[in-house]
């Protein structure tokens, strides 16, 4: 899969500081691509070539502005995105709490309903099951530069996740919805028609991202156009 471009949106934090994270990972992995501001992600999304798979991993504001610009864009793209809840009785507390779609719900209805090409939903309450805790963390540590690096900005999450999970750990949501978009988690089932991951095995996906790290010896292969968050 060729990384086309990364785009900052707000959601948990705001646009600019979503930029300047995404612009240091960015450099730590060698990539020649910078973050495309929020400003502009729009624009920039609406002009990706056809056969595409975004992936929208933050609040759907960036992709509702895409499909403003272009409303042919779902039909000649895929898309993935990470909110909602599957089984919503079993976990209220992430129905009411979905920053992605409560962040801004106009977007999410937008992006929800249009017409994509291939749509993946994945639920928060499915992908919440890939965690990272303390032996995670230090595992992560030895895989290398970028290992150290993703680990010595995630014991944050950990410090806090007593208070905001309940437990020693923390879920790494975006990591499953990407490796779902890749086709690299791990025994995942999916609804009968694709359009929804239900299921997957999040030790081994850990273990997947892990020996990831490890074997990271060279700069992805980047193109020079941006893709959405």
């Amino acid at each position: 899969m060729e990384l086309l471009g990364v785009s900052a949106v707000a959601g948990n934090t705001d646009a600019t500081t979503a930029q300047h994270c995404a612009d240091t990972l960015l450099e730590r992995l060698g990539s020649p691509l910078r973050c495309v501001p929020a400003t502009r992600a729009g624009r920039e999304i609406a002009g990706l070539p056809e056969g595409v798979h975004i992936l929208a991993l933050g609040p759907l504001t960036n992709l509702a502005s895409a499909l403003a610009h272009n409303p042919m864009l779902a039909s000649r793209a895929q898309c993935t995105t990470v909110g909602g809840v599957m089984h919503p009785w079993r976990s209220p507390l992430l129905r009411f709490s979905c920053l992605n779609f409560r962040h801004d719900p106009r977007a999410a209805m937008a992006v929800t309903a249009a017409p994509w090409k291939r749509r993946l939903g994945c639920p928060l309450d499915v992908v919440k099951r890939l965690r990272m805790d303390a032996r995670g963390l230090r595992r992560l540590a030895e895989q290398g530069n970028l290992g150290a690096y993703i680990a010595e900005h995630s014991w944050r999450w950990l410090r806090q996740a007593p208070l905001r999970h309940g437990r020693m750990s923390f879920p790494v949501w975006d990591l499953a919805a990407v490796m779902a978009a890749m086709g690299a988690l791990p025994a995942a089932r999916f609804s009968p028609d694709g359009s929804r991951l239900w299921d997957f095995d999040p030790q081994a996906a850990q273990q997947t991202f892990i020996d990831a790290l490890a074997d990271q010896a060279t700069p992805p292969r980047c193109a020079s156009r941006p893709c959405g968050k």
